[in-house]
């Protein structure tokens, strides 16, 4: 259990948030703002930050890079003191973060490869563009996939990480209503490159090396699952939670051929 409490810990995902770059500046304002100046203010603003003061060398890649494309921003975080789906008692704050920009852009992009919209054009791409086997079958697995985790979710019960301490950097309402683990997002960001990878190894004669194609969907599910833990929605338990069911799900992998055999020609 202790594994499982520190993985859990919120203080761990804003350890990993600040070794990204991310750092609060500022608690929520007191001076009576009204509700359409802080709109104004918070909602997808940014601006350039103040040129930083000189950093030592000591800080290593991540610090000259942070030094180099700084950003801060005004962003609306929901504080939650009771688990979901108690939504009433959310409640918005202000908080300013500076962040690094180019790390920032990367992991919110990165996201996307986890929403429904990605699955919306992803998959009929490939099932009219590519081949139809490798589409239906990375549907299967990954409707399944998705169908435990969200089972699981009412199970389980555990909360999203609270902020504080954590930096909220994905604003979405919806997400706060949602329980947290296991994370669907870690989930497909695992089993859409395995399922990819199972069904082209030995399928296709590529025009470079398969290692190659390996490496591309690694990175692929790295930066998926980092960016639940980097926009502060998801614990690292979540991912590692979300992770595991994929593989869970993938072990059944080799009977969907004759599945889809049935489907496509009917049983014998």
């Amino acid at each position: 259990m202790g594994v499982l409490s520190y993985l859990a810990d919120p203080h761990l995902v804003r350890r990993i948030q600040e070794a990204f770059g991310v750092r609060e500046l500022s608690p929520k304002p007191k001076d009576g703002t009204s509700a359409s100046d802080s709109d104004s203010e918070c909602d997808g603003s940014s601006r350039r930050g103040r040129a930083s003061s000189a950093r030592s060398t000591n800080g290593g890649p991540m610090e000259w890079l942070n030094s180099k494309a700084k950003i801060k921003r005004r962003v609306r975080k929901y504080v939650s003191p009771e688990p979901p789906p108690s939504s009433l008692a959310l409640r918005l704050e202000e908080v300013e973060y500076e962040c690094n920009a180019f790390v920032d852009l990367y992991f919110r992009v990165a996201k996307e490869a986890g929403y429904e919209t990605f699955f919306v054009v992803f998959l009929p791409f490939v099932f009219w563009n590519f081949d139809t086997y490798l589409a239906r079958h990375v549907t299967m697995l990954w409707t399944v996939s998705l169908y435990i985790v969200q089972a699981a979710k009412q199970v389980f019960r555990l909360r999203r990480p609270d902020s504080p301490p954590v930096v909220r950097l994905e604003l979405n309402m919806e997400l706060e209503k949602e329980f947290g683990f296991p994370s669907s997002h870690a989930t497909a960001a695992a089993m859409m490159p395995l399922s990819c990878l199972y069904c082209s190894y030995s399928r296709y004669v590529l025009p470079f090396p398969f290692a190659l194609l390996a490496v591309v969907l690694v990175v692929w599910f790295l930066s998926v699952s980092i960016s639940r833990v980097y926009l502060g929605v998801h614990s690292v338990l979540d991912v590692v939670g979300g992770t595991i069911i994929s593989l869970m799900v993938f072990a059944f992998a080799p009977l969907m051929k004759s599945f889809d055999n049935n489907v496509i020609f009917g049983s014998d």
